[in-house]
């Protein structure tokens, strides 16, 4: 059980990081997904038993790596840059800076409170969130 996020997240952490080295592997690895869900559907209905109850850890443990996507696309986008045989151009250093920056503030934000705050319905009560129940948390 949970070897199906591993290979969600493993996918996506690869194409995170070569994607800006050959930007046809996301229709890959969108290929790869759709086997996979396939396969998946096909065991579930002919082959699987009933599932032993368990934790909702797997889940919120990869719903933090998913975060961890911009920060390695950005770690890829660096490295690639740095393979040009004339050195790092001087016009794709600035971007991936700031994109750099961009993906350390998206990991340490809390996503859900960033999404509210971008979709406010103001029809709806609000309802105030608390920091920090909203942020990740790493193991220490």
């Amino acid at each position: 059980m949970g070897f199906e996020y591993i290979y969600i997240v493993n996918l996506f952490m690869f194409v995170c990081f070569f994607v800006s080295l050959q930007p046809i592997i996301p229709i890959i690895a969108l290929l790869g997904y759709l086997m996979m869900y396939w396969v998946e559907k096909y065991c579930l209905f002919n082959r699987y038993r009933r599932p032993v109850p368990g934790t909702d850890f797997i889940n919120k443990a990869v719903y933090q790596l998913i975060f961890l996507g911009p920060l390695v696309y950005t770690l890829g986008s660096l490295t690639w840059a740095n393979f040009d045989p004339n050195g790092t151009p001087p016009e794709a250093l600035l971007p991936n800076l700031l994109s750099l920056l961009f993906s350390v503030l998206l990991l340490i934000l809390p996503m859900n409170t960033v999404v509210e705050s971008c979709c406010v319905d103001e029809n709806a009560a609000a309802k105030p969130t608390i920091f920090e129940t909203d942020r990740m948390f790493f193991p220490s």
